[in-house]
């Protein structure tokens, strides 16, 4: 797959100057845009790598190095050690992962299985446990455990169908 750099005008609801980039096969073969796109994946994969390694090493959270979490995510950094993260599982942009209660005073874990995919802007509440292969919703507030191999949505979440996902949480047709 190649990929076209574009440039957005000045005048476009993006950010002056933005560097767009989108698949395209009229460039195909061009080896300068091929390195340019190589190298942007390449650095992405180490900064994503760092992230580990930065909240598993420093923070001690518990997460397989197999995981995707966004850099604009919250992980709870009062109990970090209540934080458990499975394989292949990707947290998006915006997301809370909640492992204490300040007014209770209790510290608890927070546990997300493996091949999961939690959307954008979702909580998931102090002492939770999503099972695997589950997909929670965009911004849907998990208050209860979830069972595996099912879809999640709202506020609270409720179960909306069973799913079977694949890799970071992508589902199998």
């Amino acid at each position: 797959m190649r990929y076209l750099l574009r440039f957005r005008d000045n005048a476009s609801r993006e950010r002056p100057g933005h560097i767009d980039l989108e698949c395209s096969e009229k460039f195909r073969g061009n080896p300068v845009l091929t390195s340019i796109v190589t190298a942007r994946n390449l650095a992405r994969s180490v900064l994503m790598g760092l992230r580990i390694v930065y909240l598993t090493r420093l923070w001690r959270h518990s997460i397989h190095p197999s995981s995707r979490i966004s850099f604009h995510a919250y992980l709870d950094k009062t109990n970090p050690h209540g934080i458990i993260i499975g394989a292949d599982t990707i947290l998006t942009r915006g997301v809370v992962v909640l492992a204490h209660d300040f007014s209770r005073r209790r510290r608890c874990e927070t546990k997300i299985g493996a091949r999961c995919f939690i959307g954008v802007n979702a909580i998931i509440m102090p002492g939770v446990t999503i099972g695997d292969e589950v997909v929670v919703g965009a911004g849907a507030v998990v208050t209860r455990d979830v069972e595996s191999g099912t879809l999640v949505a709202g506020n609270p979440a409720r179960i909306i169908k069973r799913v079977r996902t694949t890799r970071f949480g992508m589902m199998a047709e």
